[in-house]
Formats: structure tokens, sequence, C-alpha cells
């Protein structure tokens, strides 16, 4: 069997367990907390998504899914984070996302507005 080098761990390093790959890892919290929305666990969603955003405050999608998991629960937070989705992603030049989180925002307005 031959051995398949992988650039992410130092020869002769052990491999870490996934729940390893977490810590201090916004994609790793971005991705749990994406798969904990589709479980409904909400709640603990919303952790991991804010502690990605904590870990890298310029993670444009945990801005985005942030949104998308307060609609229900906070349409102003969801508001909030929308925006600034919508500013990172305009910083890394994604216009589609930047557009998809402006159309979010201003359906948002509305509902707020006609509440």
């Amino acid at each position: 069997m031959r051995h398949i080098e992988n650039p992410l761990i130092p020869v002769g390093q052990p491999y870490k367990p996934a729940k390893d790959l977490l810590e201090d890892s916004a994609w790793g919290y971005h991705t749990r907390g994406c798969a904990r929305c589709a479980e409904n666990q909400w709640d603990e969603a919303i952790a991991d998504l804010e502690q990605a955003k904590q870990l890298d405050p310029n993670y444009a999608y945990a801005y985005w899914d942030l949104g998308i998991t307060y609609q229900s629960k906070d349409k102003h937070r969801a508001l909030q984070e929308f925006e600034q989705a919508a500013i990172l992603f305009s910083k890394q030049d994604n216009q589609d996302m930047t557009d998809a989180c402006e159309r979010e925002a201003l359906r948002l307005r509305q509902a707020l507005t006609s509440e």
C-alpha cells in the first residue's frame, strides 16, 4: 500500500479526530452550525455560527447563514446579519452573494415595516 502525503498534516504527525478540526476554525464551526440548522437545532446552530464570526470576522458565509437562521426567530437580527454579509461579500468581489444578501435584507425591511 502506497502512503499518500497530506500537505495539511506534517509527516509523522497523527491524524486529528474530526471534532478537533473545529478548534480555532471558523470553517469548522460554520460547517457544524449549518449541519445543526439542517437538524432544526437552532440555538446550537446560532452558537456555532457566532463562534465562526468570532474566529474570523470577515467570514461572510457565517453572517449569511446566521441571517437565514434568525429569519423566523428575530427579523431585526436577521436583517443585521444579511447587511453585514452583503458588505463582506462586496469587499470579496462576490457579486452573486452580495445581491442575494441585499435581496434578503430588502425582503426583511419590507416585512418589518408591514408589521
